[in-house]
């Protein structure tokens, strides 16, 4: 911008001295005026994109510390997190507050909306920093810190959104002001005015093409605090790129958690040819990934070594890394059929880096998610997952009236089986189970331990003959386990209810598959048992007859 006005201020010059000597003071005045409206333009604007930088740097920050402390809440205490947030994340919060308090405005508006970030900061670090938050009893404290988190949100961005509203109406008063000098050069020098009025345009063009991209750019920081999913913010930087470069494609590429494959995060319907290199690619394809630094592509001048991901792609090319701490999560590829100006190319890589870390911080939150709700020794989903999906997918049919069937499975002396044969075999044999039911469930299906030797299915679109045949799927499939060390043949029981025909709400329907198991117990294991009886609420008794598995009928009443 100050190149800008110095080259606006040397064409002034040069009609100043061709203008006749009668014009020579007033058209020095109107240029004394220009520039200093050009320098304070310059000067509130630098002041106002910093304050939004630093707003949206201070946010992005206590989001970091949020995600952080949240997480240690969730999982199992881990040092190395609990360090990073102790150590570094809270008192880099610390050292931007600091900042944010030396602000200094004469807008009392603006006083208030910094003391609201400061006092939502110092709430959610006194949540942060409390030691009940790692205790198994944190319920109540992690609901507070994700209030007080939301409410910092919007604090955030009302700040944000003020700071860019406050340069919009200071341009306006700036424009304006430029408007006034011109005006007072009409009724004595009409060449002159009009030379000026040109050069006036032409540089408040430019200044507002250099201020729009730090508002959209704050924009989008704001924004992308505001995702909740990995796959939210994978297509709002994708949006926000394509604003960049409109005639380009844009691709967000990722390393999985085994960081063995590159994946496609993005929609490459309109690139099958890209889509078919991933197939097979590795992220050491990626040169941009193997540098961790960006990588151009010319297709005109191919440079000394080509990257197999995107040398194949438009006329030119550019890819970015995705790093955070040093580590790079993945990549973002974006294609042009023209070389992009130095403009778009720097909101590319300010836009990449902004995304960086909040794509990271989601990914590790969704990692955190899926553990605490996994069965560590199966791989299967865990009690509270299965009460979860239980009430879930029994919504689901009831509003689609679709029937549903849960199958209650239990492993046949297993207990005898520990006793023996110890409990790293008794492991064992839960892992090998587990496999099994991953491997036998079609999809759709959902398949979780319950705990101990007790597992739950549950099948959707599936009345009671379908979960029987799946349950007997189930039960053959268990009894050809094999595991080293453990000689003796390892079946289990299945009691299967279905919706509508057994019961009309999820925990009746988990009950009566509950009683069908037992009964299977007491008519020598090693069977399914299917519940029959009334789906009336007030019914509190139902039949049990074995399935067809080769075991003759046999009805018994029980209580549900």
């Amino acid at each position: 911008m100050l190149t800008l006005f110095s080259r606006s201020s040397t064409v002034v010059a040069g009609i100043v001295l061709a203008a006749s000597l009668g014009l020579a003071t007033m058209t020095g005045i109107a240029v004394a005026g220009l520039n200093n409206t050009a320098a304070e333009s310059d000067a509130i604007n630098t002041d106002e994109v910093a304050h939004a930088t630093l707003a949206a740097q201070f946010a992005l920050a206590v989001d970091r510390a949020f995600v952080t402390g949240r997480t240690l809440a969730l999982v199992e205490f881990n040092s190395s997190m609990s360090a990073e947030l102790y150590q570094e994340q809270i008192p880099r919060v610390e050292a931007l507050l600091v900042d944010l308090r030396r602000i200094e405005t004469e807008d009392g508006g603006e006083r208030e909306r910094v003391a609201r970030l400061v006092n939502g900061w110092t709430a959610m670090r006194a949540l942060l920093t409390d030691p009940g938050l790692t205790s198994p009893e944190n319920t109540e404290l992690i609901e507070e810190l994700r209030q007080q988190y939301e409410t910092f949100n919007r604090d955030a961005e009302a700040m944000v959104r003020s700071e860019a509203a406050d340069a919009g109406l200071r341009n306006q008063a700036t424009s304006d002001a430029v408007d006034g000098v011109k005006w007072q050069l009409i009724g004595t020098a009409g060449l002159t005015l009009a030379l000026l009025a040109g050069l006036g345009f032409v540089g408040n063009q430019r200044m507002r093409r250099e201020i729009e991209p730090m508002k959209d750019q704050a924009e989008f920081a704001d924004t992308l605090q505001l995702t909740e999913t990995e796959e939210g913010a994978h297509g709002l930087l994708q949006r926000r790129l394509l604003r960049v470069v409109p005639d380009g494609a844009v691709a967000i590429l990722n390393r999985n958690n085994s960081a063995n494959r590159l994946e496609a995060m993005t929609d490459l319907s309109d690139d099958p040819a890209l889509a078919e290199r991933l197939e097979a690619a590795e992220p050491r394809s990626c040169l941009a990934i193997r540098s961790a630094r960006a990588h151009d592509e010319d297709a005109r001048e191919p440079g000394l070594i080509t990257c197999d991901v995107c040398s194949p792609c438009a006329a030119f090319s550019t890819c970015r890394p995705l790093t955070v701490g040093g580590e790079v999560i993945g990549s973002v590829l974006v294609s042009t059929p023209h070389r992009a100006d130095p403009r778009q190319r720097r909101m590319v890589r300010d836009s990449v880096a902004q995304a960086a870390p909040v794509l990271a911080n989601l990914r590790n939150l969704a990692i955190a998610q899926l553990r605490a709700s996994t069965d560590a020794l199966t791989g299967l989903p865990n009690k509270r997952s299965v009460a979860d999906n239980l009430k879930r997918m029994f919504a689901q049919s009831s509003r689609s009236a679709n029937p549903m069937a849960v199958v209650m499975l239990d492993l046949d002396h297993f207990k005898s089986l520990n006793d023996r044969f110890g409990h790293p075999a008794g492991d064992q044999v839960l892992a090998s189970v587990g496999t099994v039911m991953r491997a036998t469930m079609r999809e759709g299906d959902f398949a979780g331990r319950n705990g101990g030797e007790e597992f739950a299915v549950i099948l959707p679109d599936t009345d009671a003959a379908g979960g029987a045949a799946v349950a007997e799927k189930l039960r053959k499939a268990i009894a050809d386990v094999v595991v080293p060390g453990v000689d003796v043949e390892i079946t289990a029981s299945l009691g299967v209810a279905a919706y509508p025909e057994h019961a009309l709400s999820p925990e009746r329907l988990e009950r009566l598959a509950d009683a069908a198991l037992y009964v299977a117990k007491r008519l020598g294991r090693n069977r399914v048992e299917v519940a029959t009886g009334h789906p009336e609420p007030e019914d509190d008794q139902v039949t049990i007859h074995p399935a067809s598995n080769g075991v003759a009928s046999r009805d018994l009443a029980t209580s549900s």
